[in-house]
């Protein structure tokens, strides 16, 4: 099992890469490479920051009954915990932002570690109460998605250097 960053950002430390069943199901053969592994849960924790582009790997063996099949289950996790006042942790919003009506863009801004990502089946606009400035901070990515994008007179998008602002016209179908 392995996991790789694909970002262009270092994931904080505390990752887990590890297998789990019911204890009955799962039997391992070799437990060197794994911190513990308890009943029907292995895991191997990484505590070093995983650098952009870079990858860890677990090598193991276990035994599994075949009943147990669908009851076999091998992920990542990272455990977020607090690193001090003022630092950022990353994040991204993906899930639940598409919305049906139109979506009104509310400032002031868009900042952190990670994406924010907005979609309409019908369109996106910056709200009415203008005027205002949307900005999107450093290392921040805001992206829009719908069949028109309107920003209104008078407002203002500012994008800081290495923050990304991506918009994308096209028919959007809300799940």
């Amino acid at each position: 099992m392995s996991v790789t960053n694909t970002t262009l950002l270092p994931i904080p430390p505390k990752i887990q890469v590890g297998v789990s069943s019911l204890p009955s199901c799962l039997a391992f053969e070799d437990t060197s490479n794994f911190d513990d592994t308890s009943s029907g849960y292995g895991y191997k924790t990484f505590v070093d920051a995983l650098a952009p582009g870079a990858s860890y790997q677990v090598d193991f063996s276990a035994k599994a009954l075949t009943e147990c099949i669908d009851n076999l289950h091998e992920g990542v996790s990272s455990s977020y915990y607090s690193l001090g006042t003022g630092n950022d942790l990353p994040f991204i919003v993906t899930k639940n932002q598409c919305e049906t009506g139109i979506r009104q863009l509310t400032g002031p801004a868009y900042t952190g570690i990670g994406a924010t990502y907005f979609s309409s089946e019908t369109g996106i606009e910056t709200a009415p109460a203008s005027p205002f400035k949307i900005t999107v901070g450093t290392t921040h990515k805001l992206i829009l998605e719908a069949p028109w994008i309107r920003v209104r007179d008078g407002d203002e998008l500012l994008v800081v250097s290495g923050a990304q602002l991506r918009i994308y016209g096209q028919t959007v179908s809300c799940p």
